[in-house]
């Protein structure tokens, strides 16, 4: 989906001036031994990303809410499947509507194009590459990601390959977490008003 030189030039960019556009968040919830992980961007520059190992719903939850307590995020999508719901439940309860849910199943904006939402959100992160715009952290675990991520067509509609079979791609052989939450801030188009909070 990423061809490898997009994302060396994109971890090699730095893009400035971005402290007036709003901060948005997102969070991979991880469950059976997978790490969950914060990813921020102001623009197109995605900040360090920030991982907690922790099969307890209760420590991700105050993790996340300590998180957003300290950077005052405009928007935190937390992914819901499996113990997300949960954490994304708790947390819009404490901090309000700057919480939104994120399950990366459900229908497309553009739903005759997409197979889910997942495909859609990789698809404007891809775009995002191709034009340019973005600037990642140079994380290894994050660019190997990224460069493993496939597509795959069920009719017309695009599909990002299910994350049983992209982790045979990783040399980790570990889930995508790094990946799908960057590719989660990109749940709202970038001219939404969600995005514009």
């Amino acid at each position: 989906l990423i061809p490898w030189d997009w994302i060396e030039d994109a971890a090699q960019r730095e893009i400035e001036g971005n402290e007036h556009l709003p901060l948005v968040k997102a969070v991979d919830c991880g469950a059976g031994g997978n790490k969950s992980v914060i990813a921020s961007r102001r623009g197109y520059q995605v900040y360090p990303l920030k991982r907690l190992t922790s099969p307890e719903s209760t420590v991700l939850i105050n993790w996340v809410g300590n998180d957003i307590d300290a950077d005052h995020p405009d928007t935190v999508y937390v992914d819901t499947i499996g113990i997300g719901w949960a954490v994304e439940g708790a947390l819009r309860d404490k901090k309000g509507a700057i919480v939104e849910a994120a399950d990366a199943r459900r229908t497309a904006d553009n739903s005759d194009k997409y197979f889910n939402k997942r495909a859609e959100m990789y698809d404007r992160l891809r775009e995002a590459f191709e034009r340019g715009l973005i600037a990642i952290p140079a994380d290894r675990d994050l660019m190997d990601q990224l460069g493993a991520i496939r597509c795959e067509y069920v009719g017309s509609k695009m599909k990002i390959l299910e994350k049983k079979k992209l982790k045979k791609l990783l040399p980790s052989g570990e889930s995508p977490d790094e990946s799908d939450a960057v590719a989660m801030l990109f749940t709202a188009p970038r001219n939404s008003s969600r995005a514009r909070r």
